[in-house]
């Protein structure tokens, strides 16, 4: 199963038969769907089931589940079993992902309508997931699998095989760091906590990538802009400035309650805050070139833009130079 989910991931031909494919993933489903199946897992896992999910019935996928969110709280051996997991089920999202049990479960009406036919399930449920008739259990799902995403870009395959030479090319000293002894960055077995993502994303801003590339990323900031835990350095820098000035703001409004504070100096009544405002300053210059990546400006101006910049291709700051030319015509 690693081999067909690297060779998928990177663009290269699969050996694997295709009737041992059908048997390898059906006998995965198994082992999601009952972690107890998976001897390997369970064994690595069994302390923490007992510490953190020692309530929860075994079967369909809910041990899984609890160890996902609890994940900063396992023992190491268990951490890369999980996270081994999560590479699995976010190696292919089309139709109904079975590797995903859970995902499945509770977001399998959602698909039906809305996704059958798309490549990218999670992806076309996160464009619908503001829909009236939208499940709330399944909306749930979604917000835990993108918070997943913004920990390793390996758990966003298509950003990955669209994003490799821009990665290879611009961001050889994130790489430097997060192989930390490991000969492939690919192929380190625990979490590369976002520093491949800050990368492209900063790359993204100087307008450095490739068209394939700046369109995943942008997809990604957009995403984040609106569930702000996908973006991992930000969470971990901000805790404190988040505890302080944003309580009680949901997950789309953080983003814009943190550039508020900025903007307000609050964040210089704080100690350590560098790192955060420096988070907090790239999220900014990403607005600035994507208008998508500023959720309440994109709202305010959607009018303006149809009317006046409908003709603009987004990204790169194109629309908001022509808002702005408009602004400043005579």
């Amino acid at each position: 199963s690693k081999k067909i989910r690297d060779d998928r991931v990177m663009g290269r031909a699969i050996s694997i038969s295709s009737e041992c494919q059908v048997r390898l993933f059906d006998a995965l489903g198994e082992r999601f769907e009952d972690i107890k199946l998976d001897r390997s897992m369970y064994k690595a896992c069994k302390e923490d089931i007992d510490d953190l999910c020692g309530g929860i019935k075994s079967g369909q996928g809910r041990i899984l589940e609890c160890l996902k969110s609890n994940k900063e709280n396992l023992r190491s051996s268990c951490h890369q079993k999980v996270f081994d997991r999560e590479k699995i089920e976010f190696e292919s999202r089309d139709s109904l992902p079975k590797n995903d049990f859970q995902f499945n479960m509770k977001c399998r009406n959602m698909i039906l309508k809305y996704c059958q036919d798309e490549e990218d399930t999670l992806k076309c449920l996160r464009k619908h997931r503001n829909e009236l008739d939208f499940d709330d259990k399944c909306k749930e799902m979604i917000k835990s699998r993108m918070i997943e995403q913004g920990e390793d870009v390996r758990l966003n395959p298509s950003l990955l095989m669209k994003c490799q030479a821009d990665i290879k090319e611009h961001c050889k000293e994130a790489i430097e760091k997060v192989q930390a002894g490991s000969s492939n960055w690919a192929n380190k077995p625990d979490e590369l906590k976002g520093a491949i993502l800050s990368c492209l994303r900063e790359k993204f801003v100087e307008k450095k990538l490739t068209d394939d590339c700046s369109y995943e990323v942008s997809d990604f900031v957009r995403a984040s802009a609106q569930e702000y835990k996908m973006n991992l350095p930000l969470r971990l820098r901000c805790q404190q400035a988040i505890k302080e000035f944003c309580p009680h703001k949901s997950s789309g409004e953080m983003e814009e309650c943190l550039k508020e504070a900025y903007m307000d100096r609050k964040l210089d009544a704080l100690t350590n805050m560098e790192a955060c405002k420096n988070e907090i300053e790239q999220i900014l210059n990403e607005g600035h070139t994507d208008i998508n990546a500023d959720p309440i400006l994109q709202k305010t101006c959607s009018r303006d833009i149809n009317a006046l910049c409908a003709h603009v291709q987004p990204g790169n700051g194109r629309q908001i130079g022509c808002l702005m030319m408009q602004y400043q015509s005579p």
